[in-house]
This record gives C-alpha cells, structure tokens and sequence, in this order.
C-alpha cells in the first residue's frame, strides 16, 4: 500500500468546504466567492496555468466574439480598474494575459 508521503491524495487529514475543478473564468469566480463567504477551497486545473480554454486554444487567430469587457473581473474591482483592453474583441494572448 503506497504511503500517503507518495501518494498526496490518499491523505485522510484535508478537508475543504469546497473543491472547484477548472481554471477558466468560471473557475476563478467560483474560488473568489466562497472564500470571501469565508469557506476554505482547493481549485483543480488540468492544464499548466490558469485560463480554461483561452490557456488551450492557443490556434493563431483565436479571439473573443464579445468584447473584452465581458471577460473582465467585475468582481473585484482592483483586478478590474487596472486593466485596459488593446481591443474591443480580444485576441488569444490579451485574454490569457489578463
């Protein structure tokens, strides 16, 4: 039986109020709200950073088909003050930027 310094998973002592699995922006939403309701959270992602799908689909030419905007951060207003879209229907690169 593998030990649990082996294997992290099989750890019996975590406990989280909740787990959000994925990255993307409804991910990142997700781990923002319950920890400001307080709760304790652990986030998976499958890939190698933040992102969801504009951190894949890294095809040249992919791009928003809204505006920037409706990808921002509105939920917190720091995060979304400081940044200024380049353009009105971002590519690839600026959303992952962001």
């Amino acid at each position: 039986m593998p030990s649990s310094e082996a294997n992290p998973s099989a750890t019996s002592d975590v406990d989280f109020d909740a787990i959000v699995v994925g990255g993307g922006m409804g991910g990142i939403y997700a781990v923002y709200r319950l920890q400001k309701d307080g709760l304790t959270v652990q986030a998976f992602e499958g890939g190698a950073d933040v992102g969801g799908v504009w951190f894949h689909n890294k095809y040249p030419g992919a791009r928003v088909d809204v505006e920037g905007a409706y990808y921002s951060f509105y939920f917190d207003q720091n995060v979304y003050d400081e940044w200024e879209w380049k353009e009105r229907y971002p590519a690839q690169p600026e959303i992952q930027a962001y």
